[in-house]
């Protein structure tokens, strides 16, 4: 793990769940801190991984539907903001010509968080929205939490 998170596992690990839920949250905003850590962090401390995979899954996936309503509630701003960086406008660019579909790489690190907002501003029908980045957000976790058991 990096010395830039290193501060951050005792946070994590001494509020066990509700640490973890929302540092999934918040690391499905924009912010760079990265909850694959938190959750092998959690898992190391001794927290039981399927346990671990539930609190991570549902504060990220919490996190990324908190990214959906900024989009949507303020659609012009969220347009311009992420015009500004280079993820921000390959977000919006996927989800103006896929749609919906450009949702399936909702899950990528630094294009997935922006095109959750993308999919807001653009008002992508919120059931297709979690129909397609919730299973995926929590795929990966899982992929983690197999890893280690």
């Amino acid at each position: 793990m990096s010395e830039f998170f290193a501060p951050l596992v005792p946070l994590v690990t001494s509020y066990g769940g509700i640490g973890l839920f929302l540092f999934c949250a918040l690391s499905a905003s924009i912010l760079p801190i990265s909850s694959e850590a938190a959750l092998v962090a959690v898992m190391a401390a001794g927290m039981d991984p399927w346990e671990a995979l539930a609190w991570a899954s549902a504060g990220n996936c919490g996190g990324v539907l908190l990214n959906y309503w900024v989009g949507h509630l303020g659609a012009e701003k969220a347009a311009r903001k992420l015009s500004e960086s280079r993820f921000g406008r390959k977000a919006l660019e996927g989800v103006e010509k896929y749609g919906a579909w450009g949702l399936l790489l909702s899950w990528t690190p630094f294009l997935g968080d922006p095109l959750t907002y993308a999919a807001g501003a653009f008002r992508i029908d919120l059931r297709t929205f979690i129909a397609i980045t919730f299973p995926l957000r929590i795929a990966r976790y899982l992929v983690f939490v197999l890893f280690w058991t």
